[in-house]
């Protein structure tokens, strides 16, 4: 049997593709929870609904495992006991982070507490994250009394594994709807660092602080004009331009209506794409299905290490600014970064350093079909009726199935001048072939190739060259 042979032979066993797939997508749910260990059923699918129960019931809410140099740092000093050295670190790690936990409710005390005034206006329209400015003494105060603390736990762990770690280092550094990142440095001798700076994430339970956050933003916003905001701060040597105020002041008030409208729907929803365990299974399943390590130079940071416990927490490699990468192609595995275009903080010098938010790529047609299906039907554009839409138009025959996969990245990675055609040549090749056809037409609906404009024209991809990519060893 030749390689091309074998490549259609795959493609189609299991009675073709997507047979086996987990139907996926946000509307994706698990009847049958208590794994030993989440990787297996992470690997096959995302934005599951059913998070809780398949983590409360797992005897391993442990994915991935402490970063590399460290762990090899570990490994050498503790030759004989290996495995508890290593369960020592994961301690230390999940010591720091359920003292961090903490200043939420530090932060939203802060909040409560600040004064209205035009300095608070302006220094919110400055700053790059609003919910590090509403700092004062007492929180100044409460929050270092709980950072020394997580340091000084976490030092206390590592020392019993590793005699040659001197000092430990916590800086909160952000603060999302979602959760709270610090920056941790761990140094030895003469304050060298033993290991590179790593990021403690650490997730919240609710968005009660966001909701504080953006109710008092907008308590502030509405005493003062926009032509007062910008003269004041001229008057401080500032310059704001008058169009940005009123684009943010726009932000903030749409920010807070959002956050008053969501629903248990909505937050459910939102649960299969954020928070810990969202992450969790996305970045597994991104790190499976791409078939190959991603470093940050191909545009994203995947965390090394996520605990799913009361106090849910991953630990990341920091990114200086010094690294430069090309954005990642999620459409590549038939998924897309919902966040990104509205948050541009998830990007440094293209590379995503935030997995929040990770969806199956959404069918506009299929969208605007159902849209019209349920208006001519007399149902109400409620928020419900628009997730349950949304849910649908997500629905894929490529997710969790990796011969499907398989096909779209073999159009994926072919010359963006040749991917329609070559989408086009094997509609024809597979026409009889049912699993594949819907697998194509999904990639097309989808638009998850690089669409030729229509000015310009090219060669058709003729079979020889879809011959050539069968045979490359992507199958295997």
């Amino acid at each position: 049997m030749g390689k091309i042979d074998l490549a259609i032979n795959l493609a189609k066993k299991a009675n073709g593709i997507g047979s086996e797939a987990v139907k996926l997508t946000s509307a994706n749910a698990v009847s049958d929870c208590g794994y030993s260990r989440l990787k297996n059923i992470f690997r096959k699918g995302i934005n599951y609904q059913s998070y809780e129960n398949m983590v409360s019931t797992t005897s391993h809410p442990i994915m991935g495992n402490i970063p590399n140099d460290l762990l090899q740092l570990i490994l050498k000093a503790n030759p004989i006991t290996k495995k508890q050295a290593i369960l020592k670190a994961q301690e230390a790690y999940i010591n720091a982070s359920y003292l961090l936990t903490g200043m939420t409710k530090i932060n939203i005390q802060a909040v409560n507490r600040s004064k209205i005034s035009l300095d608070s206006a302006v220094n919110m329209l400055k700053s790059d994250n609003i919910g590090l400015l509403f700092t004062d003494k007492i929180y100044n105060e409460k929050s270092t009394e709980i950072i020394l603390k997580a340091e000084q736990a976490m030092l206390d762990k590592f020392k019993t594994i590793l005699p040659m770690a001197k000092n430990v280092k916590i800086t909160n550094i952000g603060q999302g709807a979602y959760s709270d990142v610090y920056k941790c440095e761990i140094f030895g001798t003469e304050e060298k660092k033993l290991v590179a700076d790593r990021i403690i994430k650490c997730y919240k339970s609710d968005n009660n602080f966001n909701r504080t956050l953006f109710e008092k933003t907008n308590k502030i916003f509405s005493q003062y004009s926009d032509e007062e905001i910008v003269s004041y701060a001229r008057s401080k040597e500032i310059e704001l331009d008058l169009n940005k105020v009123k684009e943010k002041r726009k932000l903030f008030k749409d920010t807070l209506e959002s956050i008053k409208l969501q629903t248990s729907d909505t937050d459910k929803y939102m649960a299969t794409m954020h928070g810990a365990n969202a992450e969790a299974n996305a970045t597994e399943y991104i790190r499976y299905m791409n078939g190959h390590k991603i470093s940050e130079s191909q545009g994203l940071v995947l965390p090394d290490m996520f605990v799913l416990s009361d106090n849910p927490f991953s630990i990341s490699k920091f990114l200086d600014g010094t690294i430069h990468g090309n954005m990642f192609n999620f459409k590549r595995l038939g998924l897309e970064h919902s966040d990104l275009s509205t948050n541009p903080g998830n990007l440094i010098n293209g590379v995503c350093i935030d997995i929040g938010g990770i969806e199956t790529k959404e069918s506009l047609s299929t969208v605007s079909k159902l849209v019209k299906e349920a208006r001519s039907k007399g149902l109400s554009d409620s928020p419900r009726n628009f997730l349950i839409l949304k849910r649908k138009s997500r629905q894929s025959n490529i997710i969790g199935d990796k011969e499907a996969t398989r096909i779209l990245k073999l159009i994926q990675d072919s010359p963006i001048d040749k991917q329609e055609d070559m989408l086009e040549e094997m509609f024809v090749r597979y026409k009889d072939n049912k699993k594949i056809t819907q697998v194509l037409e999904e990639i097309k609906s989808k638009q998850l190739f690089w669409k030729k404009p229509k000015e310009e024209t090219c060669e058709r991809v003729d079979d020889n060259y879809i011959n050539n990519l069968f045979a490359m060893d992507l199958w295997e």
